[in-house]
This record gives structure tokens, C-alpha cells and sequence, in this order.
């Protein structure tokens, strides 16, 4: 289902911070937390908001608080990618 882009990170912050908007960085998350088994909805890219029922089961099963901060582990963690800088988003060394 998840398209295999990564959204940034700062991004991702930031819906986090908005979750009634809809965004294509919330579908992506949303899809790939589905691929992951977080997760059964349809989601629908344009529509999609923050995923505050997958986000939540994804946390609770690798002990993470859901009311915090998105933060780089976690992205790194989901998205199977480097850890970045929490300031600017950057790819750390």
C-alpha cells in the first residue's frame, strides 16, 4: 500500500501538530504503519489525517510514548531510514 516515499521528517512533525488536516505525509505514514501491521483501513491520499489509532498501536508495541513529539527514532524506525538532525531535519553523519 505505502508508495515507498519517505516524507521528511519536520514535515511529519508538523502533522503530528495538526491531525484533523489532511495531508499526503499523513497517508504516507498512515500506509506504511498498514504495511507494518498497524492498521486495516483503507486509507485515501488527499483525505488521510494524522493516524492517531495506527500511530498509537505502533507505539504501544515498541514502547513508545504516542503523546510525544514525533521524533527522528521513531521516523527512522517506521521508514527504515537514517537517523536526522531534530532541528533541522538532516540527515545525521
Amino acid at each position: 500500500m505505502w508508495d515507498g516515499k519517505t516524507p521528511e521528517y519536520l514535515h511529519l512533525v508538523n502533522v503530528q501538530a495538526d491531525p484533523d488536516t489532511p495531508y499526503t505525509a499523513a497517508w504516507r505514514i498512515t500506509t506504511r504503519l498498514n504495511d507494518l501491521g498497524f492498521g486495516k483501513s483503507n486509507p485515501v491520499k488527499g483525505e488521510q489525517s494524522w493516524p492517531t489509532k495506527n500511530y498509537t498501536l505502533w507505539c504501544e508495541a515498541n514502547g513508545v510514548d504516542p503523546d510525544a513529539v514525533y521524533s527522528p527514532e521513531v521516523h527512522s524506525a517506521i521508514f527504515g531510514v537514517p537517523l536526522v538532525c531534530k532541528c533541522c531535519g538532516q540527515e545525521l553523519p
